[in-house]
C-alpha cells in the first residue's frame, strides 16, 4: 500500500514539474495515466487587492423598451392572434375587436368621403362657370370653402380610421389591434368572447423587446456608502450558474423600502440574446478596488489543516507544503501572504489530495 502511494504521489510530481516548462496565465490541468483525478496548476500573481459585495434581486423589464397595449373602443373580443411568449413584428394583428364604435367612426368617414366627392364635383362646376363668366367670384369662393372643408372633414375621420386599425372597403366592425414595436408578448390579459371597455385600467398586451433588462438590487443600509451610479457589476442567475452577465448601475433610489429595510438599486443589462427574464432570481457581485497590492492566488489552491492555511508549491522537481496567511477572499482570488513570490507554481484543483500525500 505504502509503496502504491509513493508511486502515484511521484506521477503526479512529474506529470506537475512538465507543467512548469509552460506558464500560463490560465489554469492548465493534466490528467495522470490511468487515473481519473485532474490536477490543475496556477501561479501567483500580485494584483491589486479588492473587496467583494453580494446583493440579491431579480430581472425586471426594462420600463423603458416596453409598451401596454389598451383598448380605445368598448366592444367584445372576437378573435385572439397571440398568445404569452409570441414574438412579433412591428404591425402584427394581435386581436379583434367587435365594437358598435367602429361602426360609426366607418359610417362617418363613408359619409364624409361622399360629401368631399360631391363638394369637389360641385367646385370643378363652379370653376368652369365662372371661367365662362356664367358664375361670380363670390360663388367661387364659396364652392372652394365647401370643398375644403369636407376635404378636413374627410381626413379626419379617415386618420381615425387608421388609428383603429384602418380600414378596407367591405370591413365593418372590427378594430384591429396591432403591435406598435417588435417584441415579446410578455403579458395578456385578453380571451376570445370577452367584453371590454376603453376605459379599462388593465392592459390587453403587453410587449417587450427584452434587448435590454433591468436588475433590481437589495442594498441593506451597511453597503449603502460603497455604490455609486455609474460602478460595474457582474450578475448571476440560477438558470445560468456558469454563465457571467455584466451591467452598471443606472439608478439609486432615495428612499429606503419602509417593510424591506433595503434601497433599491437599478442595474441596467444588455440582453441580445434574451437569456435574462422577468422575475429571474439574480445575484449581484460588487468589486472594490483598494489602493494597495498582494500576492493572490486561487482559491481553490488554500487548504485548511490544524487551524492554519497551506499551499502545495511546486518547486523545481519537488512538491512542498507552505504556511500562508490569508488576507481577503473573493470570487477570483484569495489574498495571501507568506513565503511565495509573484509566478511560483501552486496545486490548485485537487491541491488536499496532494497536501494529504505530502502528509
Amino acid at each position: 500500500m505504502k509503496n502504491s502511494k509513493v508511486t502515484s504521489l511521484a506521477l503526479v510530481v512529474s506529470l506537475l514539474v512538465s507543467c512548469v516548462n509552460k506558464p500560463t496565465d490560465k489554469l492548465s490541468s493534466q490528467d495522470a495515466e490511468n487515473t481519473t483525478q485532474v490536477y490543475k496548476i496556477d501561479s501567483v500573481r500580485y494584483v491589486s487587492l479588492n473587496e467583494e459585495t453580494r446583493l440579491n434581486g431579480n430581472v425586471d423589464f426594462d420600463q423603458n423598451s416596453i409598451v401596454k397595449i389598451y383598448s380605445l373602443v368598448s366592444g367584445r373580443v372576437s378573435e385572439v392572434k397571440a398568445d404569452l411568449g409570441t414574438h412579433v413584428e412591428k404591425g402584427t394583428e394581435l386581436a379583434l375587436v367587435e365594437s358598435p364604435d367602429i361602426v360609426n367612426y366607418i359610417n362617418n368617414f363613408q359619409q364624409d368621403k361622399l360629401t368631399l366627392e360631391v363638394a369637389d364635383k360641385n367646385y370643378e362646376n363652379v370653376k368652369e362657370l365662372y371661367q365662362a363668366k356664367f358664375s361670380s367670384q363670390i360663388d367661387l369662393i364659396s364652392a372652394k370653402r365647401d370643398y375644403e372643408k369636407s376635404k378636413e372633414e374627410f381626413e379626419k375621420s379617415s386618420n381615425l380610421l387608421k388609428l383603429f386599425g384602418g380600414y378596407k372597403q367591405g370591413e365593418t366592425g372590427y378594430m384591429k389591434i396591432k403591435s406598435p414595436i417588435t417584441g415579446f408578448v410578455v403579458d395578456k390579459n385578453v380571451n376570445p368572447g370577452m367584453d371590454i371597455r376603453s376605459d379599462n385600467t388593465n392592459p390587453l398586451f403587453t410587449i417587450s423587446d427584452l434587448k435590454t433588462v433591468w436588475v433590481m438590487a437589495n442594498v441593506y443600509e451597511t453597503d449603502i456608502s460603497r455604490i455609486y451610479k455609474g460602478m460595474n457589476v457582474s450578475i448571476k442567475t440560477l438558470a445560468y450558474p456558469d454563465k457571467e452577465f455584466n451591467g452598471q448601475i443606472s439608478n439609486i433610489n432615495s428612499v429606503i423600502d419602509h417593510e424591506a429595510k433595503v434601497l433599491r438599486v437599478r442595474i441596467l443589462i444588455q440582453n441580445p440574446e434574451g437569456f435574462l427574464k422577468p422575475d429571474m432570481f439574480a445575484s449581484i457581485l460588487l468589486n472594490h478596488p483598494l489602493e494597495r497590492k498582494a500576492l493572490a492566488i486561487n482559491p481553490k489552491a488554500v487548504v485548511f489543516d490544524n487551524n492554519l492555511y497551506y499551499v502545495v508549491s511546486v518547486v523545481g522537481k519537488k512538491l512542498e507544503k507552505k504556511e500562508v496567511k490569508i488576507i481577503s477572499t473573493t470570487s477570483r482570488y484569495t489574498f495571501i501572504s507568506g513565503d511565495l513570490k509573484p509566478g511560483d507554481i501552486v496545486i490548485a484543483e485537487g491541491s488536499l489530495l496532494v497536501y494529504n500525500s505530502l502528509n
